[in-house]
């Protein structure tokens, strides 16, 4: 199947002036399918087999491939119908909360742009490595001296919370962070809304976080 966008879900998103996602993209490949006549409506329904299926048979990687169709459109832009985990885009199309999510955009930019967030929680984060790494060379010094299972469980520690900063953080591109809840218990604040990257699903409901997106646990 040529991946393409059913022409009433285009009229809707010219109408309130929004871009579709790229079709290249796995919410983008997600939302064609989902538009399609013979999907839409509960005609056919998206579990996480068919899902999975789908983006191999169209060579797209995603890390959860049931999410794009979770969420149709981004962030659960569009509304859709959900019957245990299958998933059907309603028709006519329909924006959920729209303009309560215009708000969430507007609310989140209280603290600053994208790219000054951004910035600012790499710089942070670029600091904290930094100090990892000093504790680290020290650790491996010692280790050489000594030899200790409790230095060398330091050295590991440090050169873990290093790789975890680089691989959740300052190697995540500006493109994939989004728009996220410092704590998802909590609602549309100003000083809860902060462009983040995709971080919350690694750690589940474990953790919430704080601006720099440092992880403060919450239940084990």
């Amino acid at each position: 199947m040529n991946l393409t966008y059913a022409p009433e879900l285009c009229e809707l998103y010219n109408k309130h002036g929004l871009k579709l996602p790229s079709l290249k993209t796995a919410q983008g490949a997600a939302l064609s399918w989902l538009s399609q006549p013979n999907m839409r409506g509960g005609n056919g329904w998206v579990d996480r087999e068919a899902a999975e299926k789908f983006f191999r048979e169209h060579g797209i990687s995603s890390r959860d491939a049931i999410q794009p169709f979770n969420k149709p459109g981004g962030q659960s832009l569009l509304d859709k119908i959900d019957v245990k985990g299958k998933y059907s885009l309603k028709f006519p199309f329909v924006f959920k909360d729209l303009y309560k999510r215009r708000d969430v955009k507007m609310n989140v930019l209280s603290n600053g742009t994208k790219e000054e967030q951004v910035k600012g929680v790499k710089a942070f984060q670029f600091e904290i490595a930094k100090r990892h790494m000093k504790d680290v060379e020290m650790f491996s010094k010692l280790y050489e001296l000594e030899h200790k299972s409790d230095v060398y469980d330091r050295l590991m520690g440090g050169i873990h919370k290093i790789k975890e900063i680089c691989d959740t953080i300052l190697c995540v591109p500006i493109e994939k962070w989004q728009i996220g809840h410092l704590d998802a218990t909590k609602g549309n604040h100003p000083d809860n809304l902060y462009y983040q990257p995709p971080i919350q699903s690694k750690y589940r409901d474990n953790y919430i976080f704080n601006p720099m997106f440092q992880k403060i646990k919450v239940k084990d």
